[in-house]
């Protein structure tokens, strides 16, 4: 019995350029905090078949039509990981830059804080992001070292319990007595105070015991330092804004 013939498959390799642009999608955005319209920037689209194998890949450059944010899509169809049955895969990933989640978090203007303080900020939002929680938790306790230093804190008055439980104010000059030390300055009430203690422990937990913090946990420190990079930076800057607009405004009447 003669072996039936089988036609080699056809072989090819392509490559367009903007063939999706102007195309529009409905994706998270990286900024407003749930799904928007955006529209395809740029796109290139790579097709390959051989060895009886499909594999193609999209990426676009795409923009938010609300924010006008920009980002990246990356679409990878792949034969073999197709499934064709009820409820397979169709061999379609999608990927999206920078990573987002439902729970992805924007990140919010710093102008007025100092190159440090925004730097490492952009670092604590872009690993809880990516789900590094530990480093986003070191990240955090670095943000406290770094609003410290900016304020010229090094150090602070600490409340401590000895061995015999009576208890004893001691000056500190480690991250414990900085926070304190900016509630003796003036910049934060005692509560604010007391509350970025929080962040210390949650800081000391990763960096020495590599415990890693929940999401939700994460969620609500970066909460309160956003407030507090508000408290310190940004209404101060806003008080002399609104001072000189009234100054101007009584000096033209």
């Amino acid at each position: 019995m003669m072996e039936e013939d089988y036609p080699e498959p056809e072989e090819f390799d392509e490559t367009d350029f903007d063939k999706t642009k102007g195309r529009k999608l409905k994706v998270l955005c990286v900024r407003c905090e749930g799904k928007t319209n955006h529209t395809v920037l740029q796109s290139v689209i790579r097709n390959i078949s051989e060895n009886y194998m499909n594999w193609s890949g999209t990426y676009e450059v795409i923009q938010c039509l609300g924010c006008e944010s920009i980002s990246f899509r990356e679409e990878i169809y792949f034969s073999e990981l197709a499934e064709p049955w009820p409820g397979g895969s169709n061999g379609i990933e999608v990927s999206l830059y920078p990573k987002r989640t439902e729970h992805t978090r924007p990140q919010k203007p710093t102008y007025h804080a100092p190159p440090t303080v925004r730097k490492i900020y952009k670092e604590v939002i872009d690993c809880y992001n990516n789900e590094s929680y530990i480093l986003c938790a070191a990240g955090l306790r670095a943000m406290v070292e770094g609003i410290c230093a900016s304020k010229g804190i090094k150090k602070g008055k600490v409340e401590i319990t000895l061995e015999d439980e009576t208890k004893q104010t001691k000056t500190l000059t480690n991250i414990q007595g900085k926070i304190s030390g900016l509630f003796e300055q003036g910049y934060l009430t005692k509560d604010h105070s007391d509350i970025l203690h929080e962040h210390r422990f949650l800081g000391n937990e990763a960096v020495h015991e590599l415990s890693s913090p929940t999401p939700e946990e994460l969620n609500i420190a970066i909460d309160i330092l956003e407030h507090t990079l508000e408290a310190l930076f940004n209404l101060p800057r806003q008080a002399i804004d609104l001072k000189n607009h009234r100054s101007r405004r009584k000096n033209k009447t």
